[in-house]
């Protein structure tokens, strides 16, 4: 890592999709601080590489600090280990031995992460939350807070408790049941107060490894309610649902939303990026821009994946129909592996975008999506919207 005078940042995306967002932060501070990403695989380097942002990666195994993955982690991926262990999971005995999997796992990674931020001098810790589960994170906070380093989770998505309960409504894990099992009973007994709509955020084995390590969220349905400092807002909304889950009100700071620059950028340029779009995509001139954001209830748990391309399917088909008048361009989420959905180009003979959504919609003169943040920035750029409601029975 470069040495300087500088105060040095620490940045932990837990998931490879989020990289981009604490690039482009990381980007805007970079001549003020030391920046040092530490991230767990190859999926998170390329765009790493690509902006010359120094990091860590943990199980790189051309990496000078690479290491084996735990060796919790080595037996829930083995063949036959980890079918017995999922196989074992509901019952009591299983839920004592994951927990103790999962409280291994945060000491390995603790020891692990505490060399680092010893090694690199860390006065700042940037994380995507507080209230997950991940070890790499978990362990990172629980130093941080250990040694009064200051963590600071920026805006980058809304977590709305309604959404995380669609997600988990109706799954066994996360609820009491006539068969749920007595470690289960007991532990949801001692946590009732963090049901949501008598639902729990978490399977019950991983209240007692976070309880065990130190790093439970008191209110993990959205951030703050972990071993954060500051947790930034978009707005004075996203601010009032946080004070309505209990989250103390000095850790909230209202900041707005930083892809909302990105968003204004690409609207005042849009006469450029849209040529660049028609020349790359070879669109029709004499045709309007369809922009089509696939639905991505499959990576949310929300539909199986036979269900989930059956509503994508309906929906390309209807936008279809207008293909005489529009160029149709796909999107995705973030959450959304592009090898999963390049047959569509194939079968629709349709281009997915590689651009990032906020740099390419405002060219659109249509947009069709599902649930999403992304239609702000389509009302705020004066796009008509068609916002296609699909719901669970």
């Amino acid at each position: 890592m470069r040495k300087s005078d500088k105060k040095t940042i620490l940045f932990h995306p837990y998931m490879a999709l989020r990289v981009q967002d604490l690039v482009n932060l990381a980007i805007k501070i970079r001549d003020e601080f030391n920046i040092l990403f530490l991230v767990a695989d190859e999926n998170y380097t390329p765009l790493l590489k690509k902006n010359d942002i120094d990091f860590i990666c943990l199980h790189c195994k051309k990496s000078k600090r690479f290491i084996k993955k735990s060796f919790s982690q080595r037996i829930i991926r083995s063949k036959i280990l980890g079918k017995l262990l999922n196989f074992i999971k509901p019952s009591s005995i299983g839920q004592i031995i994951w927990q103790q999997l999962f409280f291994n796992d945060y000491k390995f990674y603790y020891n692990n992460c505490l060399k680092i931020i010893e090694e690199f001098n860390v006065d700042l810790l940037v994380t995507i939350n507080d209230r997950f589960y991940y070890p790499i994170e978990i362990s990172l906070l629980k130093i941080c807070k250990e040694k009064n380093i200051p963590v600071v989770i920026p805006y980058i998505m809304n977590y709305n408790p309604d959404v995380s309960y669609m997600m988990i409504k109706g799954n066994s894990k996360y609820m009491l049941t006539k068969k749920s099992s007595l470690f289960q009973r007991v532990v949801f007994s001692k946590y009732k107060n963090q049901t949501y709509k008598n639902l729990y955020f978490l399977p019950s084995f991983l209240f007692v490894s976070l309880e065990r390590f130190g790093a439970l969220s008191k209110i993990p349905w959205v951030n703050g309610g972990g071993l954060s400092d500051i947790v930034v807002v978009s707005n004075k909304l996203v601010k009032e649902i946080h004070l309505n889950m209990n989250i103390d009100e000095k850790k909230l700071k209202v900041l707005g939303d930083i892809s909302l620059e990105q968003v204004y950028n690409s609207y005042i340029n849009k006469n450029n990026v849209k040529k660049e779009v028609i020349e790359k995509y070879k669109f029709d001139v004499n045709k309007k821009i369809m922009i089509i954001g696939l639905v991505n209830w499959w990576e949310h748990g929300l539909a199986t994946k036979e269900e989930h391309f059956n509503i994508m399917f309906h929906t390309l088909e209807t936008c279809l129909k207008y293909q005489d008048k529009y160029n149709l361009l796909l999107v995705l989420h973030p959450s959304m592996k592009i090898e999963n959905y390049s047959f569509l180009k194939h079968k629709y003979n349709l281009n997915i975008a590689d651009e990032n959504t906020m740099n390419i919609l405002p060219i659109a003169d249509l947009y069709v999506i599902n649930y999403s943040s992304t239609i702000i920035w389509a009302l705020l750029c004066n796009i008509k919207t068609i916002i296609v409601g699909y719901h669970k029975k």
